[in-house]
């Protein structure tokens, strides 16, 4: 019972930290590791299931593909949005 609590709090402060994203960002984290169902074809890497959610873990040019944009400019975004969540949670760390 207590690791289901602690489980739910993760979720719960990974939704807050993705919805603190652009929407953009928040999507294409979110489809990668799994946290939200991707509306595209599967990829070859959704094979992989998030560890929070038992989704699909969807792959940078399955995500390029659906959007419209490269699979470089997928990953320049990834990276964006962890790196802004690192900050916020450094910040929040501080307080």
């Amino acid at each position: 019972p207590e690791g289901r609590v602690i489980e739910e709090e993760g979720r719960e402060e990974c939704r807050l930290l993705l919805a603190s994203l652009s929407p953009r960002m928040s999507i294409i984290l979110s489809w990668r590791y799994g946290f939200t169902e991707f509306p595209g074809e599967d990829g070859p890497e959704t094979n992989i299931r998030g560890e929070f959610s038992g989704l699909a873990v969807v792959s940078h040019t399955a995500i390029a593909a659906y959007l419209g944009l490269s699979r470089e400019r997928i990953r320049q975004l990834e990276n964006e949005a962890l790196e802004s969540l690192r900050q916020k949670i450094t910040s929040q760390k501080r307080i």
